[in-house]
């Protein structure tokens, strides 16, 4: 018997793309992109474009977020409500631990969450430039002239050599 009209099978096909359809729905809610989305699912980028913009996935979609959002709520008043302990804590290995180990880990997080974090990106400016033979002479004259001079292609001042 040909599955594709048999009751069964047709409720099988269904089920298996209403799994898709929620499946693209949760990666879409945690913020993965559609490409990434088709990719790991084995479907196409139109089926998770027409599966976001449907009308019936906006409306899930809508009750997805306030689910998570409403969870995030209140995980975030339980840490606020332990969060005095947490910091008697800290306080208490910073202040008694036989480990100094310990005390600077503690130390660094503290200071850290405090706003006196360590940079974490160090942003510098590079400038690339092409010059002849005869404009590095030129600039190697001018150094000299100035009271400057050029060692291995760095500039020096000249009453350090």
């Amino acid at each position: 018997m040909d599955t594709r009209f048999n009751h069964e099978g047709r409720r099988y096909q269904i089920q298996r793309l209403w799994n898709i359809h929620y499946e693209i729905m949760r990666l879409a809610l945690i913020g993965r992109k559609a490409a990434d989305i088709a990719r790991e699912l084995g479907v196409t980028e139109v089926m998770v474009s027409y599966t976001l913009n449907s009308e019936l996935a906006k409306r899930r979609m809508e009750i997805m977020r306030g689910v998570r959002d409403a969870e995030a709520l209140d995980l975030s008043i339980e840490i606020k409500r332990f969060a005095p302990e947490a910091f008697k804590l800290l306080k208490k290995v910073l202040r008694e631990s036989d480990s100094e180990k310990n005390k600077i880990v503690v130390a660094l997080d503290v200071l850290d969450r405090a706003g006196y974090a360590p940079p974490k990106v160090i942003e510098g400016r590079f400038m690339h430039a092409h010059f002849t033979a005869e404009e590095i002479e030129e600039m190697k004259k001018r150094s000299k002239d100035s009271g400057q001079v050029v060692v291995e292609g760095e500039l020096v001042e000249s009453n350090s050599i």
